[in-house]
């Protein structure tokens, strides 16, 4: 018994842990009706492709953040009136963040829902298609937060699942951690969690495991073009450490996205700069 009360104690502290995580990490995000939009990149779309979205599907985010790929997905099926998507998450203030894109969008179509992977509040064989981006590495037992997206897909409905590929397939989080370790001269460790499923076929695993039928696996890799001056450095910064730079003023906000461009030279050519990303997509059907 005390072992079995030491098991669950352990889980509630490592979801708070989780959503204070995430939580404090929300004030990096902001946007203008401009920033709002669907981001358009590789991840998306290889998730949207997998979904093979239907007019009249129910779709379900899962750890969807600050709305990805949820408004990609509404801005897709906006011509459809019949579909549909919900994006749940365990934090309240990044779905916060999600609607107010929503809104600005002025997207109708899209609901969202605070809610843990491993107990979705949602009847079972509800939804059409089910999609996680960059969330399944996070819970402590995946297979359970996968049972779960088995359990309120309909028979045949599909779910796709993509996770961050090996951090070394994905030098910006060191390159961002070295930035800060050196101008700050303290340490910034990585969160070594976000490759727990790098591993070609961990993916897979789990979702056979979950009893997902016609499981595949592939490997999704592409190059971010980044101007110099971009965004995408501070935002990188921002949104991973937000307590150690809130309170920079604009002249050593300056200095230290000069100093982060000097660290990411190796992938600068000419006035951009040329970033490998590499992440694992797996897809599969509800079989139960």
């Amino acid at each position: 018994m005390q072992n079995s009360l030491g098991k669950v104690v352990g889980q509630v502290e490592e979801e708070l842990n989780t959503a204070n995580h995430w939580k404090s990490r929300s004030s990096g995000w902001t946007q203008t009706k401009s920033e709002a939009g669907p981001r358009d990149d590789i991840f998306n779309k290889a998730l949207m492709d997998a979904l093979e979205i239907s007019p009249t599907d129910r779709i379900l985010d899962l750890a969807a953040g600050t709305g990805e790929p949820s408004i990609s997905i509404a801005d897709s099926i906006q011509n459809y009136k019949e579909a549909s998507i919900i994006a749940t998450d365990l934090t309240i203030e990044m779905l916060e963040i999600a609607k107010k894109r929503a809104d600005l969008l002025g997207h109708s179509n899209i609901k969202f829902t605070v809610s843990q992977m491993e107990a979705l509040p949602f009847r079972s064989n509800s939804f059409d298609k089910a999609v996680c981006r960059m969330g399944l590495m996070f819970p402590t037992n995946k297979i359970v937060c996968a049972k779960e997206a088995q359990r309120v897909l309909k028979v045949g409905g599909v779910a796709a699942y993509l996770c961050w590929g090996k951090l070394e397939a994905n030098p910006a989080f060191e390159l961002f951690a070295e930035t800060m370790r050196k101008y700050f001269n303290r340490d910034f460790p990585l969160r070594l969690v976000r490759h727990s499923l790098g591993e070609p076929g961990a993916l897979k695993t789990i979702m056979k495991n979950a009893n997902f039928g016609s499981v595949n696996e592939r490997v999704v890799d592409y190059e971010r073009v980044v101007e110099v001056n971009d965004p995408y450095f501070k935002h990188g910064i921002s949104r991973t450490w937000p307590s150690a730079v809130e309170g920079l003023g604009g002249g050593e906000w300056g200095e230290l996205l000069k100093y982060t461009q000097e660290v990411f030279v190796k992938y600068r050519r000419g006035d951009k700069f040329v970033i490998p990303n590499s992440a694992n997509l797996a897809i599969g059907l509800a079989t139960v």
